[in-house]
């Protein structure tokens, strides 16, 4: 009697499972709920799945609308190129202090683009564009953290020569920098 009395409390207690009772080590009860209380408990579990999802889709969109502003801001804020003929000048800086300077008119839009036309600099693809690692045949020594600075009137770039537009008689300086 023990028995049934502990596997009714358990299907009471536990809905929505397959139930299993020891007693006493007199025997060993399986029993499923019945239809009612399982449908019960059935619709229960579908009206939460269904917030789960609905809170996924609203998670998702949020995501989205968010991704959309900031790409919105990125290219309202970001500078524009100018076409047309441009007169720009490169200054080198080489390990030794020593300065060479270039200068050069072009169509071209990005320091960059001009830059590789020129065979100045040489480099390898990045996520941001081109890293530069070689510059006016001087190569910066990456074990020693030596790395190619972009500046513009001795003022850091906060962009790779890739995106970085260019306008007629601007100055930049490309200096071999020791320390990260």
């Amino acid at each position: 009697m023990r028995n049934i009395h502990l596997a009714n409390i358990a299907k009471v207690k536990y809905p929505a499972a397959l139930l299993r009772c020891n007693s006493d080590a007199l025997s060993v009860c399986y029993g499923f709920l019945p239809d009612q209380i399982y449908g019960t408990h059935k619709e229960a579990y579908m009206k939460t799945e269904q917030k789960n999802t609905k809170k996924i889709v609203i998670s998702l969109i949020a995501l989205l609308s968010v991704a959309a502003v900031f790409f919105g801001i990125y290219r309202f804020t970001r500078q524009a190129a100018t076409e047309g003929s441009k007169n720009i000048t490169v200054e080198v800086i080489h390990r030794d202090t020593s300065l060479n300077t270039f200068t050069y008119s072009t169509d071209r839009e990005y320091l960059g683009e001009v830059l590789k036309d020129e065979g100045l600099v040489s480099g390898e693809e990045g996520p941001y564009g081109m890293f530069i690692k070689s510059v006016d045949g001087e190569t910066a020594d990456e074990s020693n953290q030596e790395w190619w600075c972009i500046t513009k009137n001795n003022e850091k770039l906060g962009t790779s020569a890739d995106q970085t537009p260019i306008a007629d008689g601007e100055k930049y300086e490309l200096t071999l920098t020791i320390g990260y």
